[in-house]
């Protein structure tokens, strides 16, 4: 991906309540690599209220009535998501509207090392990577485990069913599913 967006609930997030202190307890568990039962958290229904919850549903939900339909309730094949896909952002500093200059982006500290990162898993074959957003900057060549979205789902960064990303996704999934 290239970044997350932000919106009124990014802030009421962050706010200090209850609900919230569980919210940041999650990011920064995330953030840091720890384990935890659905480490994609924006698919832990504790979180459904956040609008990365929203957004990643959009994208996921139909892939998990594919699991669900072979043997695992939506509730295993969501927790299966969240165990095995991961979202990398280029950027991982929210904004409203992106619009920073690929000199600058390139230049960021924290751009090379998701870059770095998304190389090395590249190339573990086991492993499926589809690149959503930016292609152009994350400079990763497609390959038979590494997938481009198609050019009318880079905008708004869609996993739809039918799409060449959207069903690599899901047959990795599903491959993963069978092997364990």
């Amino acid at each position: 991906m290239l970044n997350p967006g932000l919106g009124p609930m990014d802030y009421y997030a962050e706010i200090s309540s209850a609900k919230n202190e569980e919210y940041l307890a999650a990011l920064h568990r995330n953030l840091l690599g720890h384990p935890s039962e659905y480490p994609f958290f924006f698919l832990d229904p504790q979180f459904i209220w956040h609008p990365g919850a929203t957004y990643w549903h959009r994208r996921f939900d139909w892939m998990i009535g594919e699991l669900a339909k072979h043997g695992m309730s939506v509730a295993a094949s969501t927790k299966f998501i969240a165990r095995e896909v991961c979202c990398m952002q280029l950027v991982p500093y929210h904004s409203a509207n992106f619009r920073l200059g690929d000199a600058f982006v390139n230049s960021l500290k924290s751009t090379k090392l998701a870059k770095a990162s998304a190389r090395e898993l590249a190339k573990e074959e086991s492993r499926k990577i589809v690149v959503m957003r930016a292609q152009d900057l994350w400079s990763i060549p497609e390959s038979d485990n590494v997938a481009l979205a198609e050019d009318a789902h880079r905008r708004s960064a869609f996993l739809t069913r039918g799409s060449s990303h959207g069903d690599a996704i899901l047959e990795h999934l599903q491959r993963l599913r069978r092997d364990s």
